[in-house]
């Protein structure tokens, strides 16, 4: 697993990130994780497994992702602080690389086609309250894998 950080997150932290993250069957994963001054943003590609996460460094918080018809298939977000948008985009490209090993695994209700947005953002939301549960001071003190 090849591994860049250049974001303003440590890179220890952010491999209990993406350790807390991962659905089961899915390692070997590359990653590039960077910055941005805009929202934040991801990308997988799944010829070369690689994740490239754009984090921002400053935002305004809340961040909350409405659902809009030209989104399709996103789901509603709202977000509370940097280290879960984090969680969220690096979850959500987690599960489309679990997608790509499992062409024919379950998925939630109303997804479409094999890389389903829909279904990405079902388990980035599932990942982002779970980490809410193990952080009430903000960072998760349990970081195991629910």
């Amino acid at each position: 697993m090849a591994f860049t950080n250049t974001s303003h997150l440590s890179t220890r932290y952010l491999r209990q990130i993406i350790r807390f993250s991962a659905p089961s069957g899915v390692s070997g994963i590359n990653f590039l994780i960077t910055r941005t001054p805009y929202d934040g943003s991801g990308f997988y590609s799944g010829q070369r497994d690689l994740i490239v996460a754009r984090l921002p460094k400053k935002t305004k918080l809340p961040q909350y992702r409405p659902f809009r018809p030209s989104r399709k298939g996103y789901l509603p977000v709202a977000l509370f602080s940097c280290d879960e948008i984090a969680v969220y985009i690096i979850a959500h490209e987690l599960r489309h690389a679990w997608h790509q090993r499992h062409p024919k695994g379950w998925r939630v209700w109303g997804s479409r086609g094999q890389y389903s947005e829909r279904d990405a953002d079902a388990y980035a939301i599932k990942k982002v309250r779970a980490w809410r549960r193990t952080a009430p001071t903000g960072r998760p003190t349990n970081l195991t894998n629910t």
